[in-house]
């Protein structure tokens, strides 16, 4: 029998299996074993990963040990305050120094505040090998103030500009405030990226799509945009892009469009004349309304516009009002006369309409434009839930938890169903992985039940099936009972978001005890989030935790932030 061992691997597979491992692992596990693995290490490409799910202690050994002795290395940095409150200023403080000697490809800013961000776009020219960029400025609650009234070619013009190098870039904003600037304004200053050949932007205006698409992107070929939720009475303007300006272009995924009209308009000449194959419109909006609707017949004129297209792929998904429906089947026959047309209904009230011009559809060459984590609800309208479970027991899945208050006996609906729950994990011969727990009504009888499900068994179920986010909304009794509760039940939990109902009192007593109880109970923790209700008069002002944290209340070493209802500990 032959014995083979890690070493007898070769190169190439050695360093295959090294991607898979973060650097932080990689190093301690792989740096003093021997001179040959040494050698692969140091032409090894490191970076610096999301720090979700990262505690302080090893966010401090990529900045004081990795990122100085490695910079040659590094090729990657994800600069994020989203989970870790003060991590992008200790990375300033501490290695901003050594930005100009990462060899860069790729680098994604998220939930920074204005002033670190515009310092970071300041330096951004030291490092010209920089390909792949990621801008992430949505739904920040603590610096969501900064960033409101700016509109949305703010940032984006500029990072195009001084980074013409850009190969993809992806561009996602809050979306509560429009920004319509006028086009003509817009055009004054294009900027001119000659590499970018993906673009993905989450809330903008229509007037920068066409103002970006009216500069030089020579070689862009894939565009995916969800737009502002615009007026009602708000129309875009209807101009046509050449296909000189955007010639490689072939894909297009456009969410909340507003006009599929519009659509047709916009890349009339870059479907007759350039590599336009694929249309992607994903709309919340009525577009079914009379100036909207394009029928049949002017889309059939639309595609004989090209005679060198052999295959176009449109793809549409709408939601149906009420009302729409007899417009919705008027419109789809009218479809099925002039294309080969495929439609599903969906869940959450929406269908898919497919049209496949001029061959027939593959549905296995339709992209699927939900990549979201998997969700399985499990409500009091579920009948059983061992089916979605074992079918998915492969997937990382998001369990949500529901239980409503109508229920007659919502306790023993809650045990009867943790039971269920445990049951199925207990007898499955691989693991599921429920990565995020969510449970969003009756959280006392659901913590009660999964604690008596738990404890029933004579293994440690919940750590078994992998579960690092618990995210409790809507908390409206005792903070401290809940405590108790949550470590009782969740002793392995990495993130724990809980959110306090408007009807709570919470004094600044409680709060202390129960941050003490969490902090201590959960050996694990590394993110905790408490946010308030905004209307809540009845709750302490998380900023008036402050002191006692400073003073090491909470015995143990931590970062964080607070404001009047949110408070963010990084431990």
């Amino acid at each position: 029998m032959i014995v083979s061992v890690f070493e007898d691997l070769p190169n190439e597979l050695i360093v295959k299996v090294f991607v898979y491992l973060s650097p932080y692992d990689l190093l301690r596990a792989f740096e003093n074993v021997n001179w040959r693995l040494l050698c692969i290490l140091s032409k090894q490409k490191l970076c610096l990963p999301n720090n979700q799910g990262m505690s302080r202690q090893v966010y401090h050994q990529y900045l004081s040990s990795i990122l100085p002795t490695r910079q040659s290395q590094i090729v990657s940095l994800y600069l994020s305050d989203q989970c870790a409150a003060g991590a992008v200023q200790w990375f300033f403080d501490t290695c901003i120094y050594l930005l100009p000697n990462f060899p860069l490809r790729a680098l994604t800013i998220e939930g920074v505040s204005r002033q670190i961000f515009d310092i970071l776009l300041s330096k951004l020219h030291f490092s010209p090998h920089l390909q792949h960029m990621t801008i992430d400025i949505h739904m920040m609650q603590w610096y969501r103030e900064e960033y409101l009234n700016l509109p949305d070619f703010y940032y984006l013009f500029p990072v195009l500009k001084n980074i013409p190098q850009l190969e993809s870039l992806r561009f996602n904003r809050d979306p509560t405030r429009p920004s319509v600037v006028m086009y003509e304004n817009l055009k004054l200053f294009p900027p001119v990226a000659y590499h970018l050949h993906t673009l993905s932007i989450d809330s903008c205006s229509h007037e920068l799509i066409v103002a970006l698409l009216h500069s030089s992107l020579p070689v862009l070929r894939q565009l995916k945009v969800r737009f502002e939720l615009d007026p009602l009475d708000y129309s875009p303007t209807c101009v046509s892009i050449s296909s000189n300006r955007i010639p490689q272009l072939s894909h297009v995924s456009f969410t909340n469009a507003k006009s599929f009209r519009w659509v047709l308009v916009l890349f009339a000449d870059v479907y007759q004349h350039g590599q336009l194959r694929s249309i992607v419109l994903y709309d919340r909006e009525n577009i079914f309304r009379h100036k909207q609707l394009v029928t049949a017949n002017e889309l059939h004129r639309w595609f004989l516009k090209s005679i060198q297209c052999t295959s176009f792929q449109f793809h549409f998904r709408h939601f149906i009002y009420d009302g729409l429906l007899d417009i919705i089947k008027r419109t789809l026959i009218e479809y099925q006369n002039l294309f080969d047309v495929r439609y599903q209904l969906n869940r959450f009230n929406s269908f898919d309409l497919f049209v496949q011009y001029p061959k027939k559809i593959k549905f296995s060459e339709i992209d699927n434009i939900n990549n979201d984590l998997n969700v399985i609800s499990f409500d009091s309208s579920s009948s059983s839930l061992y089916e979605d479970l074992c079918d998915r027991w492969h997937d990382e899945i998001r369990l949500d938890l529901n239980g409503f208050s109508s229920q007659l006996d919502i306790s023993q609906f809650a045990l009867n169903n943790a039971l269920e729950i445990f049951s199925i994990l207990v007898n499955q011969t691989t693991s599921v992985r429920i990565r995020k727990l969510y449970i969003n009504m009756n959280i006392p009888t659901w913590l009660s039940s999964l604690y008596i499900a738990a404890h029933g068994n004579s293994t440690k179920i919940l750590d078994d099936t992998g579960i690092e986010t618990v995210d409790l909304s809507g908390i409206n009794t005792c903070l401290i009972k809940a405590a108790e509760q949550i470590v009782s039940v969740f002793g392995g939990v990495k993130n724990l978001i809980l959110f306090i109902d408007n009807t709570l009192d919470l004094t600044l007593g409680h709060l202390q005890i129960a941050l003490r109880r969490f902090v201590e109970g959960l050996p694990t923790l590394i993110y905790f989030s408490c946010a308030v209700h905004a209307r809540s008069t009845r709750a302490v002002d998380m900023s008036e935790i402050s002191p006692w944290i400073l003073s090491g209340g909470l015995n143990r070493s931590v970062s964080f932030r607070c404001k009047r209802y949110n408070l963010d500990l990084w431990l």
